[in-house]
């Protein structure tokens, strides 16, 4: 919602559950085997072979898709808070909590 919020647009504006994993993609990279197994340890088969034929992204800088001019001291700061709350991997994404002490 932060980066939302300064876009002034969805950062990820999927229509299905599918388009809306391909717009994430497309922005954080294509999630490592590790990362998708922390995400849903439970791949059915059928799913993991989809999974495997999607193009690979590379991760974008949000530094280039938020507009942050305003921002100019918290720059740094606010894109960081925005990466750690959009990890993979949900160990290693930033709780409630610690986006507070942030």
């Amino acid at each position: 919602i932060i980066a939302e919020l300064l876009m002034l647009k969805p950062i990820f504006p999927g229509k299905t559950e599918g388009s809306q994993f391909l717009e994430q993609m497309a922005i954080l990279g294509t999630p490592s085997q590790e990362e998708f197994n922390q995400m849903a340890p439970n791949i059915p088969p059928t799913t993991q072979k989809l999974l495997d034929q999607i193009e690979t992204f590379e991760r974008k800088d949000l530094n280039d898709l938020i507009p942050t001019s305003y921002l100019r001291r918290d720059k740094r700061m606010v894109i960081d808070l925005i990466e750690k709350m959009l990890a993979w991997d949900p160990e290693e994404r930033i709780t409630a909590g610690e986006a507070l002490e942030h």
